[in-house]
């Protein structure tokens, strides 16, 4: 099942890549469903690592342990770029393409963290999560 996560959020992340320009804002669109997928991920595996002894958050802004203060950190986070690129999406198309490009690499970055959290707990927690 865990496996099944980070290979959907791989595949999310490379169908959603900019390599063509944003015809309507299509690539961004999907670009902003991927972020969304990968963080899930991410804030899935980590609330199944919380608690798990051995193993720790290592983001200072979570504290040691992810809880509800985690989720609402990383859900609230991308609902204010959300927002923030779909205003803008809509009063300059242009920079659609820029936007997409930029929730490709939240969303790898939130993929990468589900697959060490995964793998983590595989392992039976050597030292911490990310």
């Amino acid at each position: 099942m865990k496996r099944a996560i980070v290979w959907a959020a791989a595949l999310v992340f490379f169908a959603t890549t900019p390599l063509f320009p944003a015809d309507g804002g299509k690539w961004f669109k999907w670009s902003l469903v991927s972020m969304w997928f990968s963080t899930a991920a991410d804030v899935g595996t980590s609330l199944r690592a919380d608690g798990v002894p051995g193993i720790h958050e290592t983001n200072l802004l979570f504290g040691r342990q992810f809880g509800a203060r985690g989720v609402a950190l990383e859900f609230g986070s991308r609902g204010i770029i959300t927002a923030v690129e779909l205003y803008l999406a809509h009063r300059h198309k242009s920079v659609t393409p820029y936007f997409a490009a930029g929730n490709s690499g939240l969303t790898a970055a939130s993929a990468m963290a589900a697959a060490k959290n995964a793998k983590l707990l595989k392992k039976g927690a050597p030292d911490k999560t990310q």
